[in-house]
């Protein structure tokens, strides 16, 4: 790792966040986001996997001046059971993060959060699930570059109908493709995946599956966001 190079990751916890940042010399960003749950504060996500762009200057010249002074000082407690993990790493050391961030750690985060929601904007290689007005899910490559599906027989997926209070009133399985073999996606692309009862009212869910996103092969966990029919 170069030694300005900034390296961030969150992984674990209830909600399976998964969140890989590296900050490269020159101020471009590489993001991996494998579940829709990984940036509570981002909002819900529909679009999973690599991102790529330039950050902003000023956001970087403050993370820099944060980090200059070598490792932070973190308490040294036990990690919670369940509880989401992360670590950042740049010039040669490398810290885990406890539950609440001491400074300047908390100054820190949440400027990488910015970086973050800055990238999100710039899919590279990535799926978005969506549902369409047929009541359908659709997974599409969003970014720039084709998306490797692994074998659809590991596909999970959940199709909620709510009422107009917001109520459920159903809940039924995606329905994978007879074909369960895996697809490539090019940019664009789509993969249509119906639900076993079609439906009216607010629809929402999300799925799971497997896919090879940077040469790495990952479980994405997407959530689509709702529409009404």
């Amino acid at each position: 790792m170069a030694d300005d190079q900034i390296r961030y990751a969150a992984s674990g916890g209830s909600q399976r966040t998964d969140v890989r940042l590296a900050i490269e010399p020159g101020g471009t960003g590489r993001l991996f986001v494998g579940s829709s749950m990984s940036l509570p504060t981002a909002g819900p996500l529909d679009t999973l996997g690599t991102f790529e762009g330039a950050l902003d200057s000023g956001v970087l010249s403050r993370l820099r001046s944060l980090l200059a002074g070598g490792a932070p000082v973190v308490p040294a407690e036990p990690a919670i059971p369940g509880s989401v993990v992360r670590h950042l790493a740049t010039a040669g050391w490398e810290v885990m993060i406890p539950g609440y961030a001491p400074a300047p750690l908390d100054e820190v985060e949440s400027l990488l959060q910015q970086a973050i929601a800055t990238l999100l904007e710039h899919p590279a290689e990535a799926v978005r699930l969506w549902i369409d007005r047929d009541g359908a899910f659709v997974l599409t490559a969003a970014g720039d570059r084709p998306v490797e599906l692994g074998s659809l027989a590991t596909l999970r997926g959940t199709y909620v109908v709510r009422d107009a209070d917001g109520a459920v009133l159903a809940a039924t399985p995606v329905v994978a493709p007879s074909d369960t073999s895996g697809r490539l996606l090019g940019p664009g692309e789509s993969l249509r995946l119906p639900a076993a009862e079609a439906a009216s009212g607010g629809l929402s869910g999300g799925v799971e599956l497997d896919a090879v996103i940077g040469g790495r092969s990952c479980r994405l966990l997407l959530q689509a966001a709702p529409i009404t029919r």
